[in-house]
């Protein structure tokens, strides 16, 4: 009666809903930057994709900035694992001295821009998929004579796996 139990959950997140999130947030946001040799860069698009355990953004942009701009993160899960973000965005080194190459100090203009809305793009809220499971596997449930109560008390963040296509978030209940 009330032994406590605990239940691994792993909620899979497809590159593919990552990237669609990413181009519902960012696509055609205009950015204006603080310079006299051309204001504005447009989001055309943005893709993310795992290589080695980080997740490489690639944005391509339009107007004054025109083409491919990377950034690198690795997605890590908030401590009740509702949400899967990227604490450690940067943009990458090659697309620094492709910005400085048009004027020193340029790629700082660009990433105060850029970073801040591909931070919040690609956060993935994982509360409502959690919540379902939740509900699931909370209540009665019967198996031949057997017929447990479960009532879930708390849930923490596990770890972040990788594959090629999909991001992997643990998450643990516990309960009795």
């Amino acid at each position: 009666d009330g032994q406590p139990y605990r239940v691994l959950l792993s909620v899979p997140v497809p590159y593919g809903v990552m990237n669609q999130q990413l181009q519902q947030q960012l696509f055609h946001q205009e950015m204006k930057l603080p310079t006299t040799f051309g204001p504005t860069m447009m989001v055309e698009r943005v893709t993310a994709s795992d290589v080695s355990g980080r997740t490489l953004f690639a944005v391509e942009t339009s107007g004054n900035v025109n083409g491919a701009l990377y950034y690198w993160g690795t997605p890590r899960l908030e401590p009740d694992g509702n949400l899967i973000i990227i604490p450690d965005l940067q943009m990458a080194d090659e697309t620094k001295i492709a910005l400085d190459g048009i004027k020193i100090g340029y790629w700082q203009l660009v990433n105060n821009e850029l970073k801040p809305r591909l931070e919040h793009a690609s956060a993935i809220d994982l509360s409502q998929r959690i919540a379902n499971m939740k509900t699931a596997l909370s209540g009665q449930h019967k198996a031949g004579g057997l017929v447990m109560d479960l009532l879930l008390a708390r849930q923490e963040a596990g770890q972040i796996l990788f594959t090629k296509d999909v991001v992997i978030a643990d998450i643990v209940l516990e309960g009795s």
